[in-house]
This record gives C-alpha cells, sequence and structure tokens, in this order.
C-alpha cells in the first residue's frame, strides 16, 4: 500500500533588497537589519539530494503546511 510522505527540498534563494544608505557597507547592515525592505526573491539553485528530509505525512497536507509556516516564519525587526 503507498503512503504519503513530505520530502524537504533544500532550494537557495536570493533576496533582493532596496536601502538607502551612504556606502555599500551600510547597504548592507541595512539590509541584514531590515526584513521589509526586500524587493525580489530570485530562485538560485537546489542543494544536494543528500541534504533533502524525507518523512511520512501525518496529518493533511494543508495543516501541515499552515503549521510549518506558523513555525518557522522568521521574526520580523523593526527599523527605528
Amino acid at each position: 500500500m503507498k503512503k504519503k510522505y513530505i520530502v524537504g527540498i533544500r532550494e537557495v534563494h536570493v533576496s533582493h533588497r532596496e536601502v538607502e544608505a551612504e556606502n555599500p557597507k551600510e547597504a548592507i547592515n541595512i539590509a541584514k537589519r531590515d526584513l521589509d525592505t526586500e524587493v525580489m526573491l530570485e530562485y538560485s539553485h537546489t542543494l544536494e539530494e543528500n541534504t533533502w528530509t524525507v518523512e511520512e505525512a501525518k496529518e493533511d497536507v494543508k495543516n501541515a503546511r499552515k503549521r510549518l509556516h506558523k513555525d518557522k516564519r522568521p521574526k520580523r525587526r523593526l527599523s527605528l
């Protein structure tokens, strides 16, 4: 009998951020601390299969997605 599995495929993305700064170093520092500056998220590449995860699905995918999104959401920093 077939079972359902959740496969976590590791991918690398590039987050492009638009900031105002005096120089490139300051721009990097601002982009690191202000997560709301993202203007585009671009796919870069998929990591090797030995970094992927696989687990038997124990709940329906919609509920799992909600749970994972809630648990893994990055904390946003507020800029002052």
